[in-house]
């Protein structure tokens, strides 16, 4: 290709694929090459998911549809995965929010959101779900929302006293 060099049309290359493989698995999210290209260029491993690299973008992007996807496929089921650590529905959605929260927003000192970290070597949906079970670790370690049990216990032992 004139006045492209090796790396322009490998990276060209590496963005046809993505959305390729983006729009054949989520056909209702529209995303621009221009808006993938930066977290494409950003990536330094091969992509053995790029579907869930397309997905990723979009949802940074504020694509309306992909962020319908994230909460569908991927944020629903968060409550299966800490309910060894918490059943209750109140934990689940406390997890819930705060995983939502790290992976599309800014950090609090100013960082980028999760997602941005996400480099398509494994599966969306199992990188958010180790998120999702250390968050809730956090939360528990720190004190989050105290379980209904919890305080069946404690009203037992008081009445005890």
């Amino acid at each position: 290709m004139v006045g492209m060099n090796e790396t322009d049309v490998s990276g060209t290359q590496r963005v046809d694929a993505i959305v390729a493989a983006g729009r054949r698995a989520h056909p209702t999210i529209e995303l621009d090459r221009a808006a993938l290209a930066p977290f494409v260029g950003a990536l330094d491993a091969e992509v053995a998911h790029p579907a869930d690299v397309y997905l990723a973008a979009a949802c940074l992007v504020g694509v309306p549809a992909a962020i319908a996807v994230l909460e569908r496929e991927l944020l629903a089921p968060i409550s299966d995965f800490v309910a060894r650590i918490d059943a209750s529905a109140d934990f689940a959605n406390e997890v819930r929010q705060a995983v939502r929260a790290k992976l599309l927003m800014s950090g609090r000192n100013g960082g980028a959101p999760k997602l941005t970290e996400y480099a398509g070597r494994g599966p969306l949906g199992g990188w958010i779900r180790v998120i999702a079970v250390r968050t809730a670790i956090d939360l528990r370690r720190a004190g989050g929302p105290e379980r209904p049990d919890d305080d069946a216990a404690r009203v037992v032992a008081v009445s005890f006293d």
